[in-house]
């Protein structure tokens, strides 16, 4: 089962990068970053960093919308 896709991509500067969509059931679209960790010290720091990108469309929270008294419950 595929879940997601990458992209090969270059930055600003000219370094390549991949760019991820996972498909999440229930929860939607995660949109990631994975770049070669040019900061790796030694055998066990990792190859990659990964970066998550927050989606913009969706709110922050949920807001409560309506309050209702006794009288207007309908059951």
């Amino acid at each position: 089962m595929i879940i997601g896709s990458g992209w090969r991509r270059k930055d600003k500067n000219g370094k390549q990068y991949l760019s991820i969509q996972v498909q999440i059931p229930l929860l939607g679209n995660l949109s990631l970053l994975l770049y070669v960790n040019e900061q790796k010290k030694n055998e066990k720091s990792p190859d990659y960093n990964v970066v998550w990108i927050p989606d913009t469309n969706k709110p922050d929270s949920i807001k409560e919308t309506t309050s209702y008294d006794d009288e207007e419950i309908p059951f």
